[in-house]
């Protein structure tokens, strides 16, 4: 009989919560407890058995009502587990009792489950050579490399963390209204946690002027590479500087046991470009709980 229970977030574990997630199919950096508590507001949890499975459940409170949301920066939790008899199923029941309104994004390794909604997450495992991937290269993305070569570009390694931060802030805040400035500031405190563990790294794109045209910033943890902010300059839209960028990751990391993650996307032209490097969907799902009351749904929206 498996023991479910509901854990506030002083009395988690961690080192048995990352054991746990590091030994399950997922392990998936958004699970890892320093993650969990750099980037939201407060989580708590429900765990099975001795940790043998967790499922994170990042709360808050509107006005007098406690619910589950969706961090920023932060795809997909779900649940983790090293036995794969315990299920969602089993799960949700204890979540009912403690939340009458949840988002939840369950990962790629969870079952989809009726009423939710799959979304995309493109992969590019990295073990091959790099003309493997070259020749699977659509010939939108061919064409757009062509022109990048042409226009004298250099990729740099160097690292560059808060200048990646603040250039994606700057250049998506309209976008992306939902993202706020303690957001932010969570992330660079992760970066600067996760950098200290040699966990974080960016590449960029200048043209011959020097000038900055694209820069891309990557978390890893577990051969996969996380590419959580991905910005190019208008100035670097005009020369494909990101088609180059994301060539030249792929090449530099070519032959190894790395997993190119693109992070998404559903957005059509975002989609289209991932599209373009002929990528593995590892989809994952979007699962809403609300039993609020008619005036309550109402507050809530």
């Amino acid at each position: 009989m498996l023991q479910i229970k509901f854990i506030l977030n002083k009395d988690i574990d961690r080192e048995l919560w990352d054991k746990c997630v590091n030994n399950s199919t997922c392990n998936l950096i958004y699970h890892q407890a320093i993650y969990l508590d750099t980037m939201t507001t407060n989580w708590d949890a429900i765990v099975v058995n001795n940790y043998e499975a967790v499922f994170p459940l990042p709360n808050r409170k509107k006005m007098w009502i406690k619910y589950v949301y969706h961090p920023a920066f932060t795809q997909q939790l779900g649940l983790c587990t090293t036995n794969n008899a315990i299920t969602f199923f089993d799960i949700i029941p204890t979540i009912l009792s403690k939340f009458k309104y949840a988002d939840l994004y369950l990962n790629y390794t969870n079952t989809k489950i009726q009423y939710s909604d799959e979304r995309n997450n493109f992969v590019l495992p990295l073990n091959n050579e790099y003309n493997y991937y070259t020749k699977n290269y659509k010939q939108d993305l061919k064409k757009n490399i062509k022109i990048s070569t042409k226009a004298n570009l250099h990729y740099d390694k160097k690292k560059q963390i808060k200048a990646a931060i603040f250039l994606y802030k700057t250049t998506y805040k309209n976008r992306h209204k939902y993202i706020v400035e303690k957001d932010y500031q969570n992330f660079d405190k992760l970066c600067t946690l996760l950098d200290m563990k040699n966990k974080v790294f960016t590449r960029a794109v200048y043209n011959h002027k020097n000038e900055l045209l694209s820069i891309a910033l990557f978390l890893e943890h577990n051969n996969r590479l996380y590419n959580m902010m991905n910005t190019t300059t208008d100035t670097g839209k005009k020369v494909s500087a990101n088609h180059f960028l994301i060539d030249k990751i792929i090449e530099e990391f070519s032959n190894s046991n790395y997993i190119l993650d693109f992070e998404g996307s559903d957005v059509t032209g975002i989609k289209e470009f991932y599209k373009n490097f002929n990528p593995i969907n590892e989809p994952y799902f979007y699962y809403k709980i609300n039993n609020l009351s008619p005036i309550l749904k109402l507050i809530k929206s």
